[in-house]
């Protein structure tokens, strides 16, 4: 009684030998599957990403803030005090 089949587009699933969704088709011929909606834009926008100047500067000011207070806790004091001056939630 299956008739669709959404998945997340994992060699597993969808590879050409042996797989799950060549199993079901063998049971069930009219069998419908899909790529999953969410992990098929996940997927666009991780390839996008890659070619977003813009984007890679952001990630890489993100990654550079995150490396500068990581495991320096005189540095997240500091940061924590100017939170309380500004009345800025604390992070």
């Amino acid at each position: 009684k299956l008739v669709a089949f959404a998945l997340d587009g994992a060699s597993v699933i969808i590879g050409a030998k042996n797989r799950v969704v060549q199993k079901l088709s063998k049971i069930c011929p009219y069998i419908v599957y899909n790529h999953c909606i969410a992990h098929h834009l996940a997927l666009a926008c991780k390839d996008s990403q890659k070619q977003l100047d813009y984007f890679i500067i952001a990630k890489a000011t993100i990654k550079d803030i995150y490396k500068f207070y990581k495991n320096f806790a005189k540095r997240i004091n500091i940061l924590q005090e100017y939170q309380q001056i500004l009345d800025f939630p604390k992070l």
